[in-house]
């Protein structure tokens, strides 16, 4: 792909925070967004994900699509099991592929993840190179239809919290919600597990404990559910 579209590809990477032209890159930064801001032939993308690495847990992939000022489309979906690097790449190449279908003569996308830029239009063999392929066929085929098409690729340092891109961060925590009576049972059965291990001393009874013998013949244990026993 860059061999082929290599004035159509643009890679913006930012510099170290120590670099002193780091804040240079922020304000080149801000006036990239300015700019797409009101150029309604301009499709811009923010995009993140969160990979938990334990357990069933999936990735969740969220991208803001937005043409000028306007949000065209939210992209919140599980990803399955993925790395964090996986799950960036997996979130730019869907939003790339939604935003092409809307048409756009220029396409900006800003994410926090190198590898994920680094691989987008990389077919050769490599972790993601699934989302990777597809890119690079949507990207083909938009490329091919007209030259003074080009691609804008902006790395955002997300100790930044950088504005639209920080919009993706905060959608990334409350769309895995959880209830407060769910939240309240886990902590109770948690709670309970440490009651009737202690329980289990019968030096923590006390005086007036009135031992009790359920129908499976066992002795009962105490409970704070469904009224308590």
């Amino acid at each position: 792909m860059v061999d082929l579209f290599p004035t159509q590809i643009v890679w913006h990477l930012a510099p170290k925070m120590s670099n002193d032209h780091y804040g240079d890159y922020i304000k080149q930064l801000d006036g990239a967004l300015e700019t797409v801001w009101h150029d309604t032939l301009c499709i811009h993308i923010a995009s993140d994900a969160s990979a938990p690495t334990k357990g069933a847990l999936q990735a969740l992939l969220v991208a803001l699509v937005f043409q000028g000022g306007t949000r065209i489309a939210n992209i919140v979906v599980a990803g399955g099991h993925a790395m964090a690097p996986n799950a960036e790449l997996m979130v730019l190449e869907m939003s790339i592929a939604t935003t092409l279908a809307v048409g756009c003569s220029t396409l900006v996308c800003f994410m926090d993840s190198i590898v994920a830029m680094n691989t987008l239009v990389d077919p050769s063999p490599h972790s993601g190179q699934g989302s990777s392929l597809a890119a690079c066929m949507a990207l083909w085929n938009w490329f091919s239809g007209d030259q003074h098409r080009i691609l804008h690729l902006w790395h955002v340092p997300s100790k930044e919290e950088w504005k639209i891109h920080h919009d993706t961060q905060i959608l990334l925590c409350p769309s895995c919600r959880t209830s407060f009576d769910f939240a309240w049972a886990a902590k109770e059965v948690e709670y309970q597990k440490e009651w009737h291990k202690a329980f289990a001393d019968p030096g923590n009874w006390g005086r007036g404990f009135l031992k009790l013998v359920g129908l499976n013949r066992k002795p009962l244990k105490p409970m704070s559910m469904k009224g308590g026993a």
